[in-house]
């Protein structure tokens, strides 16, 4: 399992729903953090590694959960956002985009829905970075990237790196 990157097709096919949780996904969910910390990431949507479910793991320390950091893992499986408010405008990046950030405009707050790795149903209230990194991850799960929400401003100042990422891409196929 590896990171997927822009321009890779994979990045725009949108989950399914996840129909059983089982010891091989609580495996691949447990490889998907092992990435993520390795990239020095704060989430990754099962669709950034090529495996198309709709499920995403999330630590907003960026690294494995130590009573220094306050890091806590959570998996988020069938994520439905059912309520949103308030309006930010911050730069973001994306572990599928190496080197690229840029300012996004999203809601400020969320109310998220989805199941826990025990299958336990979930509601959480977030705002500020949590609200955005949800936002971010629930994107990848319906194929959209951060890019096409990036303000004008910013997708004029990506655009070359984009185009670098597009060659790069072009010549490992």
């Amino acid at each position: 399992m590896e990171i997927l990157l822009y321009p890779d097709p994979k990045l725009r096919v949108p989950g399914e729903d996840v129909k059983k949780i089982t010891n091989e996904f609580l495996a691949k969910t447990a490889e998907m953090f092992r990435l993520m910390y390795e990239a020095r990431g704060l989430g990754l949507a099962a669709t950034q590694v090529g495996w198309p479910v709709r499920a995403f793991v999330l630590n907003l320390a960026a690294e494995p959960p130590t009573d220094q950091n306050g890091g806590q893992e959570t998996i988020c499986i069938n994520p439905r956002i059912v309520g949103e408010s308030g309006r930010c405008n911050e730069e973001e990046g994306c572990l599928s985009f190496p080197g690229v950030r840029g300012n996004v405009v999203r809601s400020d707050k969320v109310k998220l829905e989805y199941y826990d790795e025990k299958g336990r149903s979930t509601v959480i209230e977030e705002s500020g970075l949590p609200a955005i990194a949800i936002q971010h991850e629930m994107d990848h799960l319906d194929g959209r990237l951060f890019i096409s929400r990036m303000t004008l401003a910013s997708k004029l100042k990506v655009a070359s790196k984009l185009k670098e990422l597009e060659a790069q891409f072009a010549g490992e196929v």
